[in-house]
């Protein structure tokens, strides 16, 4: 076969030197040589096995952080296109309705027509009713929330 790894030999290296009742300096305790020398005698081949399962745990990890994340901004996602939009709508329905009512106002002043005059108040009645069913609706979204 071939030479043995550097790494394999320092740590036989210090194993023996611990083991002899040699003082060195900056050893590591006897259980922690037992784990780097058990680690230093195994094959390449299971070492790297090794060192890929645990690039493959990091990464399912750092998945379900990411997957976690995605959720938590699809719920606020949900909560402003289910409550948020649904205001601005009823709000630009107020506001359209306010608008119309404005328009019609300014029409019964001018028309001298009775007839028209009576279209235009129909229509202002309609405007006002899609005013006040609008904020009716806005009222009870606000109080839910």
């Amino acid at each position: 076969m071939g030479k043995k790894p550097v790494f394999s030999c320092q740590i036989r290296f210090v194993v023996q030197q611990v083991t002899s009742g040699m003082d060195v300096v900056g050893t590591l305790p006897e259980n922690r040589l037992r784990e780097l020398e058990m680690f230093a005698n195994m094959k390449i081949g299971l070492r790297l096995a090794l060192g890929f399962a645990m690039v493959w745990v990091l990464m399912a990890a750092l998945a379900a952080v990411g997957i976690n994340g995605i959720a938590n901004i699809e719920s606020q996602l949900d909560g402003i296109v289910k409550v948020n939009l649904q205001k601005i709508k009823l709000s630009n329905d107020m506001a359209d309705s306010m608008h119309i009512v404005t328009r019609v106002m300014r029409s019964i002043v001018l028309l001298k027509d009775p007839v028209a005059i009576a279209t235009e108040q129909k229509k202002l009645a309609d405007a006002r009713k899609r005013y006040a069913a609008s904020i009716e609706a806005l009222e009870k979204t606000t109080t839910n929330k």
